[in-house]
């Protein structure tokens, strides 16, 4: 629909159509900036025209957009031009990208984004280049919004949708909370506005907290646990080792992760072994215990006492 129109970009000849074509596509799409670009060849349905114009529109998913162009650009003063498009789109509120469409004969472009470099914030995307007229290039022309001429620049400032920020609130009471903040940059009535969010996340903070904290506690007691301690899936993959196996079992961490656990087992146990596992999943956080004997890398048996208790694997990995 037309009101989901955003931007066009047209690419054409460098002898632009007439005024009266403008304007049709400003009838079409009123409230969207039109970007014109003369090139080199314009491709539509799979065949290059030299003398056609190609015109696309394009909606961004809840992101406004906001052009700005510059006249009197020449090679002379291709530093300030790219200073002064730069700084007048890093006005935009939450800039992520920077689509830019420059003059390609009267200008020096390294100088030009070396301008603009110098006053883009560093997480800003520039993408974009040059107008071209084919192989003849003894002019070019670029506008916004009306016939293009030669000598110009149009950059075209593209806000997040959407930006997250956490932060510290406290309430009349003085309680302090957790707080997540959205920031949406909108446009209203044509004017460039933000739409704040503000989210509790006191609760979600503490239990995040808590979860560290006890996988800190478990890690700690896995790695410095005098006994062999593996973490298995529930179809008896080794996910987890501790250093003590290797002391026990004289197999490298690395050797034990990825393989099943009943190649330590004497064949008469693995049944048991299956059997102790399924009963064991569906509770969770009650532990079993089992005997079984196991295999040391070696080959020598040992008898041991084999305590299970569910956790989840991101629990143990953290």
């Amino acid at each position: 629909m037309a009101d989901d129109v955003q931007l066009i970009l047209s690419f054409g000849p460098v002898e632009s159509p007439s005024i009266e074509w403008f304007d049709e596509v400003k009838h079409h799409w009123s409230t969207a900036p039109h970007v014109y670009c003369s090139g080199g060849g314009q491709i539509t349905d799979g065949v290059v025209q030299d003398d056609d114009v190609v015109l696309t529109t394009v909606h961004f998913d809840g992101a406004a957009v906001h052009p700005v162009v510059r006249g009197g650009v020449d090679v002379a003063n291709s530093t300030d031009a790219g200073e002064g498009i730069g700084a007048e789109v890093a006005k935009v509120w939450g800039l992520r990208h920077m689509l830019v469409f420059a003059e390609g004969c009267a200008l020096d472009a390294a100088s030009f984004v070396a301008g603009m470099n110098t006053v883009l914030p560093a997480d800003v995307q520039v993408t974009g280049g040059l107008a071209s007229n084919g192989i003849a290039l003894s002019s070019t022309s670029v506008g916004l919004n009306g016939q293009p001429e030669s000598g110009r620049v149009v950059g075209v400032g593209l806000p997040d949708a959407e930006v997250l920020h956490d932060n510290e609130l406290f309430t009349r009471e003085r309680r302090r909370l957790d707080t997540q903040i959205m920031y949406h940059a909108v446009e209203l009535d044509h004017v460039q506005a933000v739409i704040v969010h503000v989210r509790d996340v006191t609760a979600q903070r503490a239990s995040e907290r808590a979860q560290r904290d006890s996988d800190a506690r478990f890690r700690a007691f896995f790695d410095s646990a005098g006994f062999a301690i593996h973490v298995l899936t529930f179809d008896g993959v080794i996910v987890e080792a501790n250093p003590a196996s290797r002391t026990l079992l004289g197999y490298d961490v690395d050797e034990l992760v990825g393989r099943q656990a009943n190649m330590l087992s004497p064949d008469e146990d693995v049944a048991n072994s299956q059997s102790w596992c399924v009963n064991c999943a569906p509770v969770c956080g009650t532990p079993s215990r089992s005997s079984a004997a196991t295999f040391t890398k070696t080959g020598i048996w040992c008898g041991g006492s084999l305590p299970c208790r569910r956790c989840s694997t991101a629990t143990a990995r953290a």
